[in-house]
């Protein structure tokens, strides 16, 4: 019982996890529905399905960058084309050829906190979902 209440506490708290797990598990629960659609929320909030953390990608395979996971590394290959935000995440250093790291996750899991050319940002999951990258 001990070990359960901890894991409840770890999901509470944790920024991959947080009241979006949570909530999705109460509406899980109250409604019944089918855990095999997990995979078209998850295509909803990140974008299609990735490698686990702990799988390499291979290099010739891109992705977004809302299904990276703090701790990885990657080049960024495109960056989304809309008014104001090219100009803005080229200025942050986000660009095509630059190498991320992917430090932490805010609450819930936005936003991504990451590293690019030297400098320490942040990204909502809105904007990674459409900046592709590839695997070093």
């Amino acid at each position: 019982m001990d070990r359960l209440t901890r894991f409840v506490d770890f999901i509470r708290t944790c920024p991959r996890a947080g009241a979006p797990l949570i909530d999705g598990f109460r509406d899980h629960c109250e409604s019944g529905s089918d855990v095999r659609r997990c995979g078209e929320c998850l295509a909803d909030l990140c974008g299609p399905p990735s490698a686990d953390a702990g799988e390499s990608r291979s290099s010739g395979e891109s992705f977004a960058l809302a299904a990276m996971v703090p701790g990885q590394r990657a080049r960024i290959e495109r960056v989304p084309v809309r008014p104001g935000a090219p100009a803005r995440l080229a200025d942050m250093g986000v660009a095509p050829g630059a190498v991320l790291e992917v430090e932490r996750t805010g609450p819930g899991g936005d936003p991504l906190y990451v590293l690019v050319n030297g400098y320490h940002l942040s990204i909502r999951r809105g904007e990674a979902k459409d900046i592709l990258l590839r695997a070093l």
